[in-house]
């Protein structure tokens, strides 16, 4: 009797056993579908990963080019300022016409024309104008 129940208690352990291993076989296997999808995942962040670095890589040649070619603009326009500043007299390129034409007068003609307007401007004149009206 003694030997039966033994061997009942070796035949109950055995199939807890083998229960165990099915469990754990069903867990390896739904950890290896996850993982190949974990894997895809990963693949796929690594590809976006470069091409975002390439990606930012292109646009700092960009940012480069756009900056040398900015300064090169900006070096030409500076020297048309004074190319335009040599031929006009000292007046700026900005400044309206009739300045620019005061400006390049001989300093003979140039003295009536500054006396005539008042301190501060046409715009002090227009003022002075309105607030004696």
């Amino acid at each position: 009797m003694a030997d039966l129940a033994l061997q009942l208690l070796l035949v109950a352990l055995l199939l807890l056993t083998i229960a165990w291993c099915v469990l754990v076989h069903l867990r390896l296997r739904r950890f290896r579908l996850e993982r190949g999808e974990l894997q895809g995942l990963i693949d796929a962040l690594t590809i976006a990963a470069e091409r975002a670095e390439a990606a930012t890589a292109g646009l700092k040649e960009t940012g480069r080019r756009v900056e040398d070619e900015v300064g090169r603009q900006n070096r030409q326009a500076l020297a048309v300022i004074d190319e335009l500043r040599r031929l006009g007299g000292g007046a700026p390129p900005s400044a309206p016409a009739g300045e620019r034409r005061r400006a390049a007068r001989p300093p003979s003609e140039a003295a009536p024309a500054a006396a005539a307007r008042p301190a501060g401007g046409i715009t002090a004149g227009v003022k002075a104008e309105l607030i004696e009206a």
